[in-house]
């Protein structure tokens, strides 16, 4: 009898603690989530390079021109060379996806409208975003990415 009682209280100290273990780890990652989140929230960005070429955007009747990505808790938004954009994201550790774009349709230059179109179509497609730095975000779609300075 006393074999039983002991065994159970064992059995139960044991489930206690790997219901605890798990659920620390649960909130480990949770929090790892929040900060990689809240590295983007609230941060703008301009665009540096597309798939190692660097970016050279002439200046317009209107001054320099650039593209730019804006995360806020409630999307993305910028511009895009001629038109300004939205769209929703998500972020989970390093893989993040893009909801349906969003855009203006202003016309421009076919140098500036070809750019633009080039960078919606790896913008869209992006699946792991990289920060090797506070100042560096790279968003990747296969072999092609977009890479931003913060500004």
């Amino acid at each position: 009898m006393k074999m039983r009682i002991f065994l159970s209280l064992i059995s139960i100290f044991l489930l206690f603690g790997c219901t605890t273990a798990s659920l620390d780890t649960k909130s480990e990652n949770l929090r790892k989530e929040e900060d990689i989140s809240s590295k983007l929230s609230d941060t703008s960005w301009k665009l540096t390079e597309i798939s190692g070429e660097k970016v050279n955007i002439p200046n317009t009747d209107s001054g320099k021109a650039f593209i730019t990505i804006n995360f806020t808790a409630e999307g993305i938004h910028g511009i895009s060379a001629v038109n300004n954009y939205f769209s929703s994201y998500t972020v989970k550790e390093n893989i993040i996806s893009f909801g349906v774009i969003a855009s203006t349709k202003m016309a421009g230059s076919p140098e500036m409208m070809d750019l633009e179109i080039k960078y919606f179509g790896i913008l869209e497609k992006s699946e792991k975003f990289e920060m090797p730095d506070d100042n560096t975000l790279i968003l990747k779609s296969g072999n092609e990415f977009l890479k931003f300075k913060k500004i």
